[in-house]
């Protein structure tokens, strides 16, 4: 911390101002290919995949099914010929677990490729420039679209998805040429992300967060355990915790309350110049 100011705080800013960039490590790939793969995974998880055009992407959850507990989170992207996986927070194993026991003979396949790619999140509304600053075509500016494309020499896939509300991408790129990738788009202009201002982040946008837990105790998020799920760690977002950080650095007043009580005195300091707002403490 400088001045009291947590260290999460410059990347959170930066997905506001302009972008920053988050390897996702726990992140992973599973490729299910076959003539059923459309139905067998259509089966399996909360949303429809069944219909999705190649060079669309979906959201889609696994759950238990006697208690339905989040077992693992995931986008899926359709190819011409097969169906891709971006699992959340170390959910790919749970996924090809489930993939492979509900299992009797369909024409399907899966291959794990988590050590083959890695995956990384650009946030931020200079996302866009950012990309293609270094070299990216951009998908269509409908959500979910992706597409295949280069940065420097090494071949990736953009996906135009947000993880924090504002403009994002996800950047697939083959392990051997993650750091040139990085390095691109550092270069380019984006700010290096933190797993706190990940997590602050996804929380502001009301979206579950994976391994909040792991939180250190000076990022200022109070929680009173949270409600864990078996498998991913997915727990769903309190409307206690997202208001603690709707901070008027989004353009928006700290929402505290008794409870929560009000903004810490780095907030109340580092409010967005741009847009002159005085971060103030109100009661909801």
């Amino acid at each position: 911390m400088d001045d009291g100011v947590p260290q999460w705080y410059t990347p959170y800013r930066a997905v506001h101002e302009s972008a920053a960039l988050f390897p996702r490590p726990d992140n992973g790939l599973i490729e299910v290919v076959g003539s059923e793969r459309e139905e067998y995974l259509d089966n399996l998880c909360t949303n429809r995949v069944a219909g999705l055009m190649p060079g669309e992407t979906t959201r889609a959850l696994m759950l238990n099914p006697t208690k339905g507990r989040v077992l693992a989170d995931f986008l899926v992207a359709a190819t011409e010929d097969a169906l891709w996986l971006d699992c959340e927070g170390g959910c790919a194993s749970t996924v090809e677990a489930l993939l492979q026991r509900y299992y009797f003979g369909q024409d399907v396949e899966f291959r794990n490729h988590g050590d083959e790619w890695s995956i990384v999140s650009l946030q931020g509304p200079l996302s866009g420039e950012i990309l293609t600053r270094s070299g990216a075509t951009l998908p269509t500016d409908h959500v979910g679209a992706h597409i295949e494309t280069v940065i420097g020499s090494t071949a990736v896939r953009v996906v135009r998805w947000t993880d924090t509300g504002e403009v994002g991408f996800r950047v697939w790129a083959p392990t051997s040429g993650e750091q040139a990738v990085k390095a691109a788009l550092i270069d380019g202009g984006a700010s290096v992300g933190d797993d706190e201002a990940w997590t602050v982040l996804q929380i502001e946008a009301g979206r579950g967060v994976i391994r909040a837990r792991k939180l250190s105790r000076d990022c200022g998020l109070v929680a009173d355990r949270p409600s864990s799920c078996v498998g991913c760690d997915w727990i769903p977002i309190d409307r206690r915790l997202r208001a603690r950080f709707s901070m008027a650095t989004t353009s928006q007043a700290w929402r505290g309350s008794p409870r929560l009580g009000s903004a810490p005195s780095w907030a109340r300091s580092h409010s967005r110049s741009s847009t002159g707002n005085t971060v103030k403490p109100v009661r909801s």
